[in-house]
C-alpha cells in the first residue's frame, strides 16, 4: 500500500513536467523533476507526509522540503487521466507543508498530533518538531529538539511519544555520562573544524563510505525526550530529592533526560553502514528497550557477522558507557550469519 502511494505521487509531480516536454528528455529535464520519497500515513489514515527533494544545478544544492496530501485526495482522479495541476506543477492538494525551512524523513508521532524531521537550519543536520493540527492539515509549534555538535539523523519515535531515537557519528573516545559526552564531542569537532592540517590517518579499513570520511567516528544510537519530561521519567525510578543528588561523576546535579543519552557506547556501529532500507533499529512495543544491528567482530571489513543486541532505553540518566554495556546483550551471538533489521512482534515476545 505504501508503494501505491509513493507511485501516485510520483506520478502526479511527474505528469506535467513530461506532458509539457517539446523536446529529447535532456540531463537538465531530470534535474527539474521534483524526487518524492519518505511517505509516511497518519496515524488516523488522512494524510500523507513525504520529502521532496529539489535540485539548483546553477546553485549545485539538493534541498529537501516536507509536503502533505490528504489520502482522500490520491488516486480520485479517472484513469489515464493526471489531478488537476497547480503552478508549482504538482496536484492542488500536495503542498509544502513548512515553507520557510528545508526538512526531510518526517516521521509521525504515535497520536498523529506532531511528526519529527530533520532539517540543517540551524547547526547543521537536527531532529526538529512540529505540532499538525488534522482538522486544518497545518502545522505550529515549529521548533529543535537536538543541538549536538555532531548532528543528528534517522529519528524514530517510541511507542508511547514521550522518547525518540537518532542516530549520530561521535567519537568513541569520548563515551561517558550524557552531559560530558556532548561535550567532549563538541571540542572534537570544533578542533577538527579549526585545526590547519587537513590530512587523515587511518589504521583500519571501512573507513569511508561513498565520499564521506568516517574521521575516526562510530555511529552510535541515542534516545532524547521528546518534551521537557525528564522529571516525569525520572520519577518511575526515583524520588524527586534524590534526583537533585550529586552525579557520580563529580559535583553538580544529575543531568536533564533531555540531554541525549547514547544507549550504544563502545568502538563499534550501531547500526551498521547501510545503503538505504528499513532502520536497523526498532523500540519494543512497550518502549521499555531497543533492538539494534552492530558487528563486533575484531575485522569488520571481512566480516558479516552482525548480530541484534538490545539495551533498556529507560536506565539512569547518568549512567556509564560501562554500567549501558553491562545491560545490552546479544541474542543473535549463536548465528554467524547477518541479522538485521529487527521488528518486534505486537505483544513483544519475538524479533524479527
Amino acid at each position: 500500500m505504501r508503494r501505491l502511494f509513493l507511485s501516485l505521487l510520483v506520478f502526479g509531480f511527474t505528469f506535467s513536467a513530461l506532458a509539457q516536454a517539446k523536446h529529447p528528455f535532456t540531463f537538465e529535464d531530470m534535474m527539474k523533476l521534483k524526487r518524492v520519497g519518505e511517505p509516511e500515513v497518519s496515524p488516523d489514515g488522512k494524510w500523507v507526509i513525504f520529502s521532496v527533494v529539489d535540485v539548483d544545478l546553477d546553485a549545485n544544492t539538493k534541498t529537501p522540503h516536507v509536503w502533505i496530501v490528504p489520502l482522500d485526495h490520491v488516486g480520485t482522479t479517472a484513469p489515464g487521466r493526471p489531478a488537476e495541476q497547480s503552478s508549482a506543477g504538482s496536484s492542488s492538494a500536495e503542498r509544502i507543508l513548512i515553507a520557510d525551512q528545508d526538512a526531510d524523513r518526517p516521521r509521525w508521532a504515535p497520536d498523529g498530533k506532531r511528526f519529527v524531521f530533520l532539517s540543517n537550519k540551524e547547526g547543521g543536520s537536527q531532529v526538529w518538531i512540529a505540532d499538525f493540527d488534522g482538522a486544518a492539515g497545518t502545522v505550529t509549534g515549529v521548533h529543535k529538539l537536538t543541538s549536538i555538535a555532531t548532528e543528528a539523523g534517522g529519528e524514530l519515535w517510541s511507542p508511547d511519544g514521550k522518547h525518540i531515537l537518532f542516530t549520530s557519528d561521535v567519537y568513541p573516545e569520548c563515551d561517558g555520562a550524557p552531559d560530558a559526552e556532548a561535550d567532549c564531542n563538541a571540542k572534537k569537532v570544533k578542533e577538527h573544524e579549526q585545526s590547519k592540517v587537513k590530512a587523515l590517518i587511518f589504521d583500519r579499513l571501512l573507513y569511508r563510505h561513498w565520499n564521506a570520511y568516517k574521521e575516526g567516528k562510530r555511529s552510535h544510537i541515542f534516545v532524547v525526550c521528546a518534551d521537557n519530561c525528564g522529571a516525569a521519567d525520572a520519577s518511575s525510578a526515583e524520588s524527586s530529592e534524590s534526583r537533585q543528588r550529586p552525579s557520580r561523576a563529580g559535583g553538580g546535579t544529575r543531568p536533564s533526560m533531555n540531554i541525549p543519552r547514547d544507549l550504544t557506547p563502545g568502538d563499534y556501529d550501531a547500526p551498521e553502514f547501510s545503503l538505504g532500507g528499513q532502520d536497523d533499529y526498532a523500540f519494543s512495543p512497550d518502549g521499555q528497550e531497543i533492538c539494534y544491528t552492530s558487528n563486533h567482530d575484531k575485522v569488520e571489513a571481512t566480516s558479516t557477522n552482525n548480530d541484534l543486541w538490545i539495551v533498556p532505553v529507560n536506565g539512569a540518566a547518568d549512567a556509564s558507557s560501562a554500567e549501558i554495556l553491562a545491560e545490552t546483550k546479544n541474542i543473535t551471538a549463536d548465528n554467524p550469519a547477518s541479522d538485521s533489521t529487527p521488528l518486534y512482534s505486537p505483544d513483544g515476545r519475538y524479533i524479527a
